[in-house]
Parts: C-alpha cells; structure tokens; sequence
C-alpha cells in the first residue's frame, strides 16, 4: 500500500505574531500500519519523510522556528524515527536505516547539524541512536551503522563536533558527551564490531579523537579543561584509558592487541605518549603514565614484533620533569617514579626476545635528577636517588647482569658499565 502526500502549512502563531509561511512538508509510505506526524510552527521550514517498505514505523517531525530541514530517506520495517527541531536555520537528517532501528534527533538552538546515514545493505537493523544538541552551530554525525549499535551524542554548548563514522560496524556502544563550546569528538570504527567507547568533554577547544579497527576493545577518554588533545588508535582487544584534567594537555596511544594503556594528566602542558609507532604495543602489553604538575613529558614506545608481555609504570609529580622508555624486548618490568622539578630519567632497551628483556626501576626524589639504564638481555638495573642534581648511568651489553645504584644527597655521579 502506497500513501503519498504533499502539503504546505501556513500556522497562525502566538498573538501579534502574524502567520507563518512557506512551510513545506511531504510525505511518502510504502508498506501496511505506518504511522506519521508533521508540524511545523514558523516560516521556511521544509520537512520530507520517506517509507519505502514494511510494516509498522513510526516516524515524528517537529519544527518550531525559522529556516529549519528535516528529512527521513529510505527508512523500512518497524522503524522509530523522532527529529525536534526549537530555533532556527538546524538541519536533521535519517537515511539508509530499517528493521528495528530507533533514531532520535533532538535540537534546541540555530544553525545546529545532525545527521544519521546507515550502511547501505539490507540487513541494517535493531539500532538505538540518539543525537541531542543545546546551543548553536553544534554538529553530530553517524555514518556507517550496521546492526545493534548503540550511539549516543549530547552537545551542550556552542560549536562543538562529536562524529561516528566508518563502514558496516556492528554491536558497538559509543558514548559522546560534550559540555562547553568548540569541543571536537571523532571516532572511526572500520567494519568494528563489539567495541566500546567513552569520549568525555568538558571545558573548550579540547580535540578527542578514536579509532578502533579490531574487535572487544574499549576506548576511554575524559578531558576537564581546555585545549586538551587525546588520540586513542586501538586495533586488537583491551583497553585504552585517558584522563586529562587542566589545559593545554596531550594524550597520545596506539596499540595492538591485548594493550592497558592509562594516561592520566593533572597540571597543564603535559604530554604522555605510548606506542608511537602504528604498530603501537605489541600483544599482552600494559603502560601507565601519571603525571601531576605542569609540563611533564613521558613516552613509552614498544616496537612490534618485540614487545610482548611488558609492564610499564612511569609516575612523575612536579613540574617539567621528563621519562622515557625505548624498548625492543618481551618480558620487561620498568617503574620509573619522579617527584620533583627537572628530573630526566632515560631507559633504552635492546632486549634479546629469547632472553625476556630487562627488569629496571629508576626512583628520584627532588629535582634535577638525571637516570640513564641501557641494556641488551636479560638484565637487572635499578638507580635509587634521593636529593638534587644526582647522576646515575648504568650500561648492560652481556646479559643476565645484575646492577644497582643508590645515591642520597647532592651533586652525585655514578656511572656503571658491564660488557662480559
């Protein structure tokens, strides 16, 4: 059964108001038990909805203001579609989506955008969608849903993005929350399935941006503040976490299989990164990072096809303090903790994949402390220093040597070498 109408509305408003006019708004239903609504309340609003098959859909368009487009395209079977619309000149549009999919667009301010376009295949079903905007020039995107995903978008502000795009995912939960103005939250999931991921902004200009292109991952990131930036890329299972409070902070991770990636930065100006590379952490991996303070740097990189089975801690409270983990082994421990101002604590491993790596941990407490640990093999190193402007190196090149170093007081230098 086919239902198709067209129509033109001119409303009588509030009292004084005069009428409205040039509404436009039509209809199209394919199918058996549909049901619809159009309204509109102001001038130049156009709304367009589209049944092309099947039973049973709801559809709701309703338009108060000025300006306004609503459409609702290739919609079939049992669909639930809701698009509200309060102000003036926003944009809401529902293509490519059937079969038990509920889709709901909520706009409360001008010059907002909200869009839905599912994977253009016949099984695109059984979703649950929500885009909610408050304030002006917001824009939500979700392009490239397949089955059972459950997205939700909520902007409270003005000028912020959150977008979901990709092709054919499937069983994911993403959850975008925005509250300030010029917030930008993006996430590309191609052909994911089974991934969840938290995106939490709050503040202005912060920038979060995920891609998870494996299966059974999970993806957080908060940000308090702003000029935040976090990039997420994740293409095995495990979890990502990465919390930054304060302004002007950078959170970067990619990682490969099973990675426990924790970034957490209090101050303003720090940057963390783990696995640089876009091979990222290797299988098993797991890397901490926690800096509290300003202008903290600390970096983890794990090269792959090396890097399995690793534990990382890196921990520095102060200001301007920086660590650094290189590695290239399997089974390495590393701890490095940093309280203090100006402390630099470097460990460069080589390790022999069939040996297991080293096991290392660098503590200094104060400020300008130095900690160097290099190594190949199986090896143990540990550096203690307790005051200001200590020196401590330890070179291990054999493998299976033991060193350690523990300096309390100022101004001193140690230095140990092992070759044989």
């Amino acid at each position: 059964m086919k239902k198709t109408s067209t129509l033109t509305f001119a409303l009588l408003l509030t009292a004084g108001a005069g009428f409205a006019q040039n509404n436009d708004a039509s209809l199209t239903q394919y199918g058996n038990n549909h049901e619809a609504q159009i309204e509109q309340i102001g001038s130049a609003n156009q709304a367009a909805a589209e049944v092309l098959g099947g039973n049973n859909s709801l559809l709701d368009i309703f338009q108060q203001g000025d300006g306004n487009t609503a459409t609702m395209e290739e919609l079939r079977d049992n669909i639930q579609a809701f698009q509200t619309q309060t102000g003036n000149d926003n944009t809401a549009s529902i293509s490519q989506a059937r079969q038990n999919n509920t889709i709901t667009q909520k706009q409360d301010g001008d010059n907002n955008t909200a869009g839905f376009t599912g994977h253009n295949i016949p099984s695109v079903r059984g979703g649950t969608y929500l885009q909610d905007q408050v304030g002006d020039g917001n824009t939500a995107v979700i392009e490239g849903a397949n089955n059972k995903n459950v997205v939700t978008q909520t902007q409270v502000g003005d000028d912020n993005v959150a977008t979901v795009r990709g092709s054919n995912f499937s069983d994911n939960t993403v959850t975008m929350e925005q509250t300030g103005n010029s917030n930008t939250a993006e996430l590309y999931l191609p052909g994911s399935n089974w991934n969840y991921t938290r995106i939490i902004q709050t503040g202005d200009d912060n920038i979060a941006n995920a891609e998870q292109s494996g299966s059974s991952s999970d993806v957080w990131i908060t940000q308090s503040g702003d000029a935040n930036q976090s990039d997420a890329l994740h293409s095995g299972d495990g979890f990502i976490d990465q919390d930054q409070a304060g302004d002007e902070n950078t959170a970067f991770a990619r990682a490969t299989s099973s990675a426990e990636i924790t970034q957490e930065q209090t101050g303003d100006n720090n940057t963390a990164l783990a696995g640089k590379t876009r091979g990222g952490l290797n299988q098993n991996s797991s890397a901490t990072q926690t800096q509290t303070g300003d202008a903290n740097y600390a970096e983890i990189e794990i090269r792959q096809g090396n890097g399995r089975n690793n534990s990382f801690t890196q921990t520095q409270t102060g200001d301007e303090n920086r660590a650094y983990v290189l590695d290239a082994g399997n089974g390495n421990t590393t701890t490095q903790i940093q309280e203090g101002d100006g402390n630099l604590s470097k460990i460069g491993e080589m390790g022999n994949p069939q040996l297991g790596g080293m096991d290392v941990l660098t503590s200094q407490l104060g400020d300008d402390n130095q900690a160097f640990v290099f190594g190949n093999g199986n090896d143990r190193a540990e550096i203690l220093q307790t005051g200001d402007m200590n020196f401590g190196s330890i070179t291990q090149l054999a493998g299976d040597d033991h060193a350690a170093i523990s300096q309390t007081g100022n101004g001193n230098d140690a230095t140990i070498m092992q070759n044989n």
